[in-house]
């Protein structure tokens, strides 16, 4: 006799359907598969079999390829072109821009300088008229005497105006004299002679010996000296008014001529004469 199993309780059969049920409303209520929806609104291509194409339709499928080919480069042969001409009228105008910059730059240099050369001119031309102006005139002399050492006594007065219209101030004479021969040197010795001695005198050397005076304009004074010239100064610079002049002895029987002095001889005012150096420019006033 076969052993009967024994049957399942009922709860767990209930238990078991209630499973069931469960899973058959979550299955419900799940959404279909998202591909599978997806896949109503996708359209399959048909696929067709297309023929082998012929030798001719190859050839003009080739022949549009390079017709499109040599089109495309084209038009990008022609957009380098439009480039390179676009850079170049770029590069002529940036030439152009800097010439006439360099041509600015040019007109307002030349315009500051003629503004300089003016303002130079300017200067000079107010210095000229404001300047002080010295004249110097003899207007007597003493005897001459030579003494027993070799050297010589001999005083000249003269008279010393200013023209100008600022004071010349720090002025003193220089008096020197020198003989000459009467050779061909008389021509340019003594010209040397006043250069020499005014050279040094634009620096002086300041001693107790050095006179200086000042003449205010319009005014005059007289000095006496024996003289080459009257450096003055005026402001920062330094000025000279330069003569030369020749001293002869006259004679009553030649009243029409000048004659040479002998060294040793002593002669009375009345028989010199103080004539103005003719030969070169012993005369001048910078």
């Amino acid at each position: 006799m076969r052993p009967t199993q024994p049957s399942e309780p009922p709860l767990r059969d209930a238990q078991q359907q209630n499973k069931a049920t469960d899973r058959a409303a979550e299955a419900a209520d799940r959404p279909l598969n998202k591909c599978r929806w997806l896949r109503i609104f996708h359209r399959r291509k048909a696929v067709i079999a297309q023929p082998e194409p012929t030798d001719a339709q190859q050839r003009q499928a080739e022949q549009e390829f390079w017709t499109r080919s040599l089109r495309k480069q084209r038009n990008l042969n022609l957009f380098t072109a439009l480039g390179v001409l676009a850079a170049a009228a770029a590069f002529v105008t940036l030439l152009f821009t800097l010439r006439e910059d360099q041509k600015a730059t040019g007109y307002v240099r030349g315009q500051a300088e003629a503004a300089a050369t003016q303002a130079g001119v300017s200067q000079q031309e107010f210095e000229l008229s404001e300047r002080p102006w010295v004249s110097v005139d003899p207007i007597g002399f003493s005897d001459l005497r030579f003494n027993p050492n070799g050297t010589a006594s001999f005083t000249i007065r003269f008279l010393i105006k200013n023209t100008g219209h600022s004071p010349a101030i720090h002025a003193h004479l220089e008096a020197q004299m020198k003989p000459i021969k009467l050779d061909e040197s008389v021509f340019t010795k003594p010209l040397e002679f006043q250069k020499d001695v005014c050279d040094k005198a634009r620096t002086p050397q300041i001693t107790s010996e050095f006179a200086a005076f000042t003449i205010f304009p319009g005014n005059e004074t007289t000095r006496n000296t024996g003289v080459s010239m009257v450096p003055f100064g005026f402001k920062n610079g330094h000025h000279q008014t330069g003569f030369v002049y020749a001293l002869y002895r006259i004679d009553p029987r030649y009243p029409l001529s000048l004659l040479r002095i002998y060294l040793g001889d002593t002669l009375l005012a009345a028989r010199l004469h103080l004539e103005p150096f003719a030969f070169g420019n012993g005369f001048y006033a910078d």
